[in-house]
């Protein structure tokens, strides 16, 4: 009985192990892939965003690059992804100026 549970802590530990190497380096690639020369964003990084385990409730932020997200969850996840925005307001993001 002891064997069998070192044995499944032991599975347990490298299946941790390899999932979290497996998402850091598609993380890592989806970063290094995410921009190009004008820095505008890519699909990878569309994808890596909405791939995130993030909450559906409705608390619209602001980010700095003037996009509203629909929760801190999705900023946060936009962070990971390797999109540079930080929070500029918790409310939506007001509407561009036409001039």
């Amino acid at each position: 009985m002891d064997k069998l549970c070192l044995f499944f802590i032991f599975g347990i530990i490298v299946g941790q192990t390899v999932c979290m190497s497996v998402r850091n380096k598609r993380q890592a690639d989806n970063i290094l892939n995410s921009s190009n020369n004008n820095g505008t964003t890519t699909s990878s990084l569309d994808e890596c965003k909405r791939s995130c385990p993030v909450t559906p409730e409705y608390n619209p932020v602001c980010g700095t690059n003037n996009e509203t997200f629909s929760n801190p969850g999705r900023l946060i996840c936009a962070q990971a992804c390797g999109e540079n925005v930080k929070l500029a307001r918790r409310a939506p993001c007001p509407p561009a100026q036409n001039k």
